[in-house]
């Protein structure tokens, strides 16, 4: 395995997962609740392009009460060679509604979910999310 690819395995981890996962259950859908789409888990998708490299983590809730589920995803840029995390976005995919989910319920959630969508929430200068050097003291950094 290439240091390279070690170095961002390191940065994309629970640690980072788990603050946007509550972003998006406790403030964002604060009155709606939702619970992994099993039997799937995160997702990860990693792009190695000419000049960075992407990460992608997706995830999947569905609400507690069957009426709506949808997928967001995590995307981290290392540009090349990789060395640090510049930032880290989150965004929803999609949102699914159920035939049986009132039109005011929909509506809210739609809303919810597209305003994370339109502020495109960057995480990567946050103090929750701020960008860790992929360089330390240990020789196998």
């Amino acid at each position: 395995v290439s240091p390279e690819f070690l170095s961002i395995l390191k940065v994309c981890n629970q640690f980072v997962l788990i603050p946007a996962s509550t972003l998006i259950k406790k403030d964002c859908l604060e009155t709606y609740r939702t619970k992994d789409f099993k039997p799937h888990g995160w997702a990860i998708n990693i792009e190695f392009q000419k000049e960075q490299v992407l990460v992608h983590q997706q995830k999947r809730d569905v609400s507690v009460d069957d009426l709506f589920d949808f997928q967001y995803r995590l995307t981290f840029v290392f540009p090349k060679p990789v060395r640090q995390l510049t930032s880290v976005s989150l965004s929803v995919d999609f949102i699914n509604f159920a035939t049986k989910c009132p039109p005011n319920t929909r509506h809210d959630v739609f809303t919810r979910l597209m305003m994370l969508q339109r502020t495109s929430k960057m995480l990567g200068f946050s103090p929750a999310f701020a960008p860790p050097s992929l360089t330390g003291s240990d020789p196998a950094t």
